[in-house]
């Protein structure tokens, strides 16, 4: 496990799978929302769509920026955004203001912040490895996140379940304060 000897990489995979468990805990908690709400399954199915539609249209870009700024400083921008875009979403839930639609925006904006946070990421990965152990660390980094991902959905359905999911929303983020 080569790309473990590296401290940046490791720093790097740790934020990367706590990144991963919030991401599928925020898609898990928007769709228990959405039914909460009483949206239709194809309007849950349209949330998840607006959460992907920022790839198409931003991820040529994305990239770029990735490649001509600091990527730590856009992954710091990224990371605040969600933390934003998630109390946005404890206050319409709080303030019993959330509306599908609220989701639907909020899905196409966290979607937008995943987008430029992908490039940037998997950039750093090879900025922190020998180049000999760089496919290693890619494949390290991205395995690690699948699977932080099923966990962080499943971590969510039983926060929401148990509790709610606005508060779920707030678990997902509570690693980055």
């Amino acid at each position: 496990m080569a790309p473990f000897r590296a401290p940046a990489f490791r720093r790097l995979w740790c934020s990367s799978v706590t990144l991963a468990g919030a991401q599928g805990m925020e898609r898990t908690a928007t769709a228990w929302l959405a039914l909460e709400l009483g949206a239709s399954p194809l309007m849950v199915g349209a949330i998840f769509a607006a959460r992907m539609l920022p790839s198409l249209l931003f991820g040529l870009g994305a990239g770029t920026v990735a490649d001509r700024v600091d990527r730590t400083h856009q992954l710091a921008a990224v990371s605040g955004a969600a933390l934003l875009l998630t109390a946005a979403t404890g206050l319409l839930v709080g303030a019993e203001a959330l509306g599908v639609w609220h989701l639907v925006l909020l899905a196409f904006a966290f979607g937008a912040a995943q987008v430029f946070d992908t490039p940037a990421r998997q950039a750093l990965v090879l900025d922190t490895v020998p180049a000999d152990a760089a496919l290693r660390g890619l494949a390290l980094n991205a395995l690690a996140a699948r699977l932080a991902t099923g966990l962080g959905a499943l971590a969510a359905a039983a926060l929401a379940a148990a509790i709610d999911a606005a508060a779920t929303f707030l678990a997902a983020r509570a690693p980055a304060l």
